[in-house]
């Protein structure tokens, strides 16, 4: 290990549940990518704090961000790490975070918001939280949860929250991209009502089990991109979602065919209006 003291890049294959500690001895590492083709997760040493200059600890599968020594000042980038007890003031500088809560406990998304740098976010909830219901006590907890406002990219999956959260999601000052993925939300009908994603240039559903969206054309004033993926509930998009200036492209997979014919009818609609700029991209089940 002594040979390797200036080494800035590492990525390891490992097999067992430990990290080991010695990786710690890499005072210049600044980018830790490590693999494993075992099923459990990885537990970082509680040294880890010792890597002074890392920037960007990258997993092939899940890990545990234990309690450290001292916070991971310069660390910027961290992937697929799950967050208990409050443990994001150990990465306060972070601006790209992909993690796992769980969902009964507050303490695992209550500090989210305190990251004040972070630009990145992709959030999938733990669904081994749940009871057999699907539900718990948790759930008025968890649908108060804060977002920091430098977010510009937000992922959810498998959150369980309720609609009434995008009353705060839309007023995240710098969202550019949202994409909602399975079981985000729970409830079949999203209206927009009165929000304003006022820079959100890119909207994605994916395997999201909602059967109506109520939009207008003043909720997505910049949005140039929407996808929408395997939602096989949905029944079609808001003919105001073509009146956006701003659109470019309306992408479809494998939805209902009643949702391909309400984008052929938005691009009909808006070429006799003199719009040839806005392109559809239709792949149905057949």
């Amino acid at each position: 290990m002594g040979l390797l003291v200036h080494l800035r890049y590492l990525a390891v294959r490992i097999s067992s549940k430990d990290f080991s500690p010695l990786i710690c001895n890499l005072r210049n590492l600044q980018t830790l990518i490590y693999i494993t083709e075992e099923p459990w997760k990885i537990r970082l040493p509680r040294n880890i704090s010792d890597l002074v200059n890392l920037r960007h600890l990258i997993s092939s599968k899940g890990t545990f961000l234990l309690l450290i020594n001292k916070p991971l000042k310069n660390l910027q980038t961290i992937s697929k790490v799950e967050l208990e007890c409050g443990t994001t003031w150990q990465i306060p500088c972070i601006k790209e975070l992909s993690c796992q809560i769980f969902l009964d406990d507050p303490y695992s998304y209550r500090y989210l918001g305190k990251l004040s740098y972070l630009e990145k976010l992709k959030l999938t909830g733990s669904v081994r939280a749940f009871k057999s219901t699907g539900h718990d006590g948790s759930d008025e907890q968890r649908n108060h949860i804060a977002f920091p406002e430098s977010l510009k990219t937000l992922t959810l999956a498998k959150c369980f929250l309720s609609w009434s959260v995008m009353s705060n999601i839309h007023l995240l000052p710098n969202l550019q991209v949202l994409k909602l993925h399975y079981k985000a939300f729970e409830g079949s009908c999203w209206n927009t009502h009165e929000q304003v994603f006022r820079h959100l240039k890119f909207l994605r559903f994916e395997l999201l089990n909602i059967n109506t969206w109520e939009a207008y054309s003043s909720s997505f004033p910049c949005l140039r991109r929407l996808e929408i993926s395997n939602c096989s509930r949905l029944e079609e998009i808001p003919y105001e979602i073509g009146e956006i200036p701003t659109l470019e492209l309306i992408k479809i997979e494998n939805c209902k065919p009643s949702v391909g014919e309400s984008v052929r009818r938005i691009q009909d609609d808006q070429h006799d209006f003199g719009n040839y700029d806005l392109t559809i991209d239709i792949s149905e089940n057949t």
